[in-house]
């Protein structure tokens, strides 16, 4: 009769041990406690989502109120990236890229660069407070670096906004000065003094009718391609195409403006209501008020170096 070995006998004892009540207990318990910790990172993992869907759904609203509150832009972006500061880096990086397909000084180019400045100078902000807190001198020169590359894009930036906020202030005064115009030769009782199917006239009937042709004339010339593409801080691509259209029958001579008093008015009023619907964010904000200026404020018109004052919602020869 043959002896097992002893490898054989240690197999033996181990497979005893695997099929004993504790052994198959102590495997149960194992199973149990690794279930419940694949259940527990599952639950901190949809906790995990849940969390940074209802950030995101914060932070979207929070810049949704910074666009809308001019006044309050900085609190509302600062708390738009507190409550996830990875949404606002994506949201910035996307208006980014559709910035770039969009012509500079469009309606939105100020508040954008005015979103992107703050998010600059929040994580400027966050990297000053690492460089106070951190006590290794090798980290805290990465951070200095850091920091003032930081500093010098802030003050790029600052330069980029200020232009274009200067830029859309000439816009916005230019296309004021249009749409007045266009309303004040629409309503006119003159109008039909100045309008007409026969080109020449024997002077003008009276001074209010020479004033009113030196208006469309001022008008006509706000209306140019050139003057338009100036109030691209205000109107967008397609609002210029539109307006270019419709100025271009406005046949004005030295002695008027060609073509029946409806025809002309409706043009008039045509371009009015364009323009004032672009200042006002829609052709159906028409009632909102006019762009937000002090009343009493002076300026310069960039065309004509004319002193403007703003009052009663609109800008005025001074």
């Amino acid at each position: 009769m043959a002896f097992p070995t002893a490898s054989e006998i240690a197999r033996l004892g181990q497979m005893q041990r695997a099929n004993s009540p504790l052994a198959q207990l102590g495997q149960l318990v194992q199973g149990g406690f690794q279930g419940y910790q694949q259940g527990q990172a599952m639950k901190e993992r949809r906790d995990q989502a849940a969390a940074a869907k209802s950030g995101e759904a914060a932070a979207a609203n929070y810049l949704k109120q910074a666009v809308e509150n001019p006044d309050q832009q900085d609190q509302f972006f600062l708390k738009a990236y507190e409550a996830s500061p990875e949404f606002v880096s994506k949201f910035m990086q996307t208006k980014k890229t559709q910035g770039e397909a969009e012509q500079l000084g469009s309606r939105s180019s100020v508040e954008n660069r005015k979103l992107q400045l703050r998010e600059l100078e929040y994580q400027a902000n966050l990297t000053r407070q690492a460089l106070d807190q951190e006590t290794n001198e090798l980290k805290r020169q990465e951070l200095m670096n850091r920091l003032r590359l930081q500093e010098e894009k802030i003050k790029q930036e600052s330069q980029k906004t200020d232009e274009a906020e200067s830029k859309k202030e000439s816009s916005v005064m230019m296309a004021n000065e249009a749409a007045t115009l266009a309303r004040e030769i629409a309503e006119s009782p003159n109008l039909g003094s100045i309008t007409g199917t026969i080109a020449p006239r024997v002077g003008t009937v009276n001074p209010e009718s020479q004033d009113l042709i030196n208006k469309a004339s001022r008008l006509q010339s706000l209306l140019t391609v050139d003057n338009l593409k100036l109030m691209s801080g205000v109107l967008t691509d397609r609002d210029i195409g539109f307006l270019t259209n419709v100025s271009s029958g406005l046949n004005l001579t030295d002695n008027g403006i060609l073509g029946s008093q409806k025809a002309v008015q409706k043009r008039l009023t045509d371009i009015a209501s364009k323009i004032e619907g672009a200042l006002t964010g829609g052709e159906d904000n028409k009632e909102q008020e006019s762009p937000k200026y002090k009343e009493g404020q002076i300026a310069t018109n960039p065309q004509t170096g004319q002193k403007l004052i703003f009052r009663g919602g609109q800008w005025q020869a001074q």
